[in-house]
């Protein structure tokens, strides 16, 4: 591998990164910043506290889908800078880091550009915009990435140094993640499909490394005995299983919007939809027939009330999804190569449990995309009319990453910069209390600015008390029927009633929209409050970023008798 071509990528991938760096915390980055501080407070008691982000403060660890690995790592960074913002996000991209050097290796092995390998999957919309939060989903790719480089190499090689390092970052994926353990049938998988080594060598290699994360995660588990009296393992299944009462159409719902985000925020659609020689018939029929499919999703999206634009939007995402999963996933079989064998089936089997996770989202994709990648150079670099497609794709996916990333940024900053001004614009009376509904980075600058999170267990605010809600995040209070139907104009501040406002915020620096309800768009997740399916990732828009409402809590007139 060429060191100086390898330097050069992490040090451009730190110039993209650079321009993020004071971006609000946004998502869930405040639940994992309370893991951190709680960590601080108690590190052998990481869930001994209750949060706030569904409308009740609810005990940690029976609500917390996620074992505490990365909340010691940032709690490592807030005891040395706080919760400055910039401290967190720089040295998060540790990840990043750490993601694009794995790549670089992933792809020498399978016998394409490890720069190319590198630079192409850090520079998906996927991966651009994750690494800009401080939640552990980056983390957890960087991980697992190096678990399954490390296991081959110590396959390949029967080093029992390599297996050993792929048990110890497979056992720091699976406790940053609990989806991590899923790298162990992959590791398992790799050493069936090596037939040049004998199998009691591939074997005994395989026990090595899948022993580490096991051991691992029986140690977390006996302390959870000890400490709570029960395996957090155990409580967070509970937990996801009384969130997931999914219908067939819902598993089909998530099925379409897995889809969009594959063709949406992996490789640049356009050149998935290039892939392969079109000049013959079956390929026109091919051609054909993918856009018939997406096109009559569009429609039904459209009969469902998406704008053209929308509709246009998901036929793109969805044909691009369809002609990779065909050239991709489905024509690499034919060669009966073991490497694309393994490859393709680790894209299905972590798609898959995408399906079946409580909410799609595109952090859930982070897994597949190296295989997603590595599959993609693999079939255009062996073909010279092809190859040149190649810096083309790269610039043109970096390009479509920024973008999003950039209205990502700008959707966190609304949140920090409205929470400060709507806070003492509007506070509560003298003596009352000043309430905030709706999570991620507005629930958290609202906490700081004395707002406290709305819960649905306590008494209902009185007169003279204030709730401001952002309409966007989860959860919200609902007021009356203005909440269905919240204006979307951008910078415009309605005058409902005396007792209520509806503040819009602008539109943003760039006319394209990751969360919006009135865009019907969700990067994060594939559900819009209060309980709206969606399914593009991003979608052009000139809507307000967020919308903003600001409620007086009035004691009713008694009537005169």
């Amino acid at each position: 591998m060429n060191r100086q071509k390898i330097l050069l990528g992490l040090l451009v991938l730190l110039a993209l990164y650079l321009p993020f760096l004071n971006q609000a915390f946004h998502i869930d980055d405040p639940f994992f910043i309370a893991v951190g501080d709680q960590i601080l407070k108690d590190w052998l008691r990481p869930f001994s506290f209750n949060f706030n982000s569904s409308g009740a403060a609810l005990p940690v660890f029976t609500t917390q889908v996620n074992p505490p690995l990365h909340g010691y790592f940032l709690a490592g960074i807030i005891a040395l800078f706080g919760h400055a913002e910039w401290a967190l996000h720089l040295f998060s991209f540790l990840f990043v880091a750490l993601f694009f050097l794995g790549m670089a290796d992933l792809g020498r092995r399978f016998g394409v550009s490890p720069i190319w390998a590198g630079v192409l999957a850090a520079v998906t919309p996927a991966v651009m915009v994750n690494s800009h939060l401080v939640m552990p989903d980056l983390a957890l790719t960087a991980f697992y990435l190096w678990a399954v480089t490390c296991f081959i190499r110590g396959v390949d090689s029967g080093r029992k140094g390599w297996l050993a390092a792929a048990g110890l970052c497979a056992a720091a994926a699976a406790l940053t993640r609990y989806t991590g353990l899923t790298v162990l049938p992959l590791m398992a998988l790799y050493a069936m499909l090596q037939r040049d080594r004998s199998a009691q060598e591939r074997w005994n290699g395989t026990a090595l490394a899948l022993s580490i994360p096991v051991a691992a995660m029986i140690l977390w588990t006996l302390w959870n005995i000890r400490v709570y009296g029960s395996p957090h393992l155990t409580a967070s299944f509970a937990f996801t299983r009384q969130l997931n009462r999914a219908t067939p159409l819902l598993y089909f719902f998530r099925f379409a919007a897995l889809l969009h985000y594959i063709g949406g925020t992996t490789i640049f659609p356009l050149s998935l939809m290039l892939l392969g020689n079109r000049k013959g018939a079956p390929e026109k029929i091919l051609l054909g027939v993918v856009l018939a499919v997406s096109a009559l999703f569009g429609f039904f999206l459209f009969k469902q009330g998406y704008t053209p634009l929308q509709a246009g939007c998901s036929l793109v995402m969805l044909a691009a999804a369809q002609a990779g999963i065909e050239h991709l996933l489905i024509r690499p079989l034919e060669s009966k190569s073991n490497d694309d064998r393994f490859l393709v089936l680790w894209f299905v089997g972590i798609f898959f449990t995408c399906v079946f996770q409580y909410y799609p989202a595109v952090r859930r994709l982070l897994l597949l995309v190296p295989a997603w990648v590595v599959l993609y150079l693999r079939r255009v670099e062996p073909v010279p009319a092809a190859r040149k497609w190649v810096p083309a794709t790269i610039a043109a996916t970096l390009a479509l990453g920024l973008c999003v990333s950039w209205v990502d940024y700008s959707m966190a900053g609304v949140h920090r910069e409205f929470a400060h001004r709507l806070a003492r614009e509007y506070p509560a009376e003298p003596g009352r209390t000043l309430w905030c509904s709706g999570h991620w980075g507005f629930q958290y600058y609202m906490e700081k600015e004395g707002a406290l999170p709305y819960d649905t267990r306590v008494p209902r605010p009185v007169s003279g008390d204030r709730v401001i809600i952002a309409s966007a995040p989860w959860p919200q209070v609902t007021v009356s029927a203005v909440d269905a139907r919240l204006p979307a104009d951008p910078d415009r501040v309605y005058e409902v009633n005396p007792d209520l406002k509806v503040i819009t915020s602008p539109c943003g620096p760039i006319p394209l929209k990751t969360v919006s309800r009135a865009a019907s768009a969700n990067f994060h997740a594939n559900v819009n409050h209060p309980g709206t399916v969606v399914f593009l990732p991003y979608v052009p828009s000139r809507t307000a970023l967020e919308t903003f409402l600001v409620a007086s809590v009035r004691e009713p007139k008694k009537s005169s008798e």
